[in-house]
């Protein structure tokens, strides 16, 4: 898979994982939970990190 960006092609990594997500398949399961902090970081590019919280219905 790959994204065009002007007249370069930068590649995208994407992973597929069970729709309960992988914690469900940890023994014990372990799953999200508020307070977490989920962080996603690239070499040379930059992080991301984003606060899981309660869903408000």
């Amino acid at each position: 898979m790959g994204v065009v960006i002007g007249r370069r092609c930068r590649h995208v990594a994407a992973a597929d994982a069970p729709s309960a997500g992988v914690g469900m398949v940890m023994d014990p399961p372990r799953f999200l939970v508020a307070g977490d902090v989920v962080r996603v970081e690239i070499d040379r590019v930059g992080a991301i990190e984003n606060r899981v919280v309660d869903e408000k219905g």
